[in-house]
């Protein structure tokens, strides 16, 4: 994954809506690199979680599903 080109400059591209969501105790991501993400998309939600880690969906499952279906209801997907 590090050897990865980095394409933070072409997230700007992406035209739907998107989530970032993160743990503040994540020990591999620093919560700033998702802000950074954040900051590159266009129409982009952020949510960093309290005392999670780097597996958000298994340490906050409920919250992840809820803030999951509040994107698909902007989106108009969830029936």
């Amino acid at each position: 994954i590090r050897l990865r080109k980095d394409l933070t400059s072409r997230l700007h591209e992406i035209k739907i809506p998107c989530t970032v969501i993160g743990g503040n105790k994540d020990r591999l991501i620093h919560k700033n690199d998702f802000h950074e993400l954040n900051e590159h998309l266009g129409s982009c939600s952020y949510h960093l979680l309290e005392n999670v880690g780097h597996m958000t969906p298994i340490e906050s499952s409920k919250e992840v599903s809820f803030i999951l279906d509040e994107l698909l209801q902007k989106t108009g997907m969830w029936i």
